[in-house]
């Protein structure tokens, strides 16, 4: 980043990023300013309160047990059931990545793709890393007919999880 940007605009872009949920990416912007500048009070306040945000999210998640009840919901096909206790669960933790990915699922079997990719958007804003959530929404822009778009989510899930067949199959 610093080999294109002035120091000032690579801070601007770290703050950018964070507005628009890609804090992936802002803390490696941080990170490479500081690798640069390990004195700079701007990029040392920036990392610190990225990382300190990205903890209390994880406490703020719901716990793995509530997560296999909305699994098991899907499973069953109690689809409005799912979608009701998914966005109770979003309002109490609404960087949920995994609760955004499930509701996604389940407004896909439910033919509801712009709510579908609307929620698998959410998923991959929240965490970019999420490879489900980069799968998940290849597979809807492949049935809605955006086939470069699901090229690239493919790709991305691809990047995340090499070793994943299902995803190598719909290249």
């Amino acid at each position: 980043i610093l080999n294109t940007l002035t120091l000032d605009k690579a801070l601007k872009l770290a703050r950018e990023k964070i507005k628009i949920g890609a804090l992936e990416e802002a803390k490696g912007i941080y990170k490479e300013i500081l690798e640069k500048f390990p004195q700079n009070k701007k990029a040392v306040q920036g990392f610190s309160t990225l990382k300190k945000s990205q903890q209390s999210d994880t406490e703020q998640a719901p716990r793995q047990e509530t997560i296999n009840q909305l699994i098991n919901l899907f499973q069953k096909g109690e689809l409005s059931t799912l979608i009701e206790k998914a966005q109770a669960l979003l309002d109490q933790y609404p960087n949920a990545f995994a609760v955004w990915n499930i509701l996604g699922a389940a407004y896909k079997r439910l033919n509801q793709y712009d709510n579908a990719l609307k929620s698998y958007r959410r998923s991959i804003s929240i965490n970019p890393s999420y490879f489900y959530a980069h799968y998940n929404l290849g597979n809807i822009l492949k049935e809605v007919g955006k086939l470069s778009e699901a090229i690239e989510s493919f790709e991305k899930a691809l990047f995340l999880k090499p070793d994943y067949a299902k995803a190598v199959d719909l290249l």
